[in-house]
């Protein structure tokens, strides 16, 4: 079984849910996808499967970045 873009994103969102302790939820709507810590959007810029794979990617190095600075 493959994985798909919508898995990999769900993966994604763990990840960073579990390394900052947010409740960030992947939200998607007619195949573009934004984020949302319910019930509040958190950004209302929707984007395909790999623009956000790529935004996300960017955000969890920032927060590795910043977790890890002092070492």
């Amino acid at each position: 079984m493959a994985l798909t873009n919508r898995k990999i994103l769900e993966n994604m969102v763990k990840r960073i849910n579990e390394k900052t302790g947010f409740n960030i939820q992947l939200v998607e709507n007619r195949k573009r996808y934004t984020l949302a810590n319910t019930p509040f959007p958190i950004s209302f810029n929707a984007r395909t499967a790999l623009q956000m794979i790529d935004y996300l990617a960017g955000m969890e190095d920032v927060f590795d970045y910043y977790t890890t600075k002092g070492d």
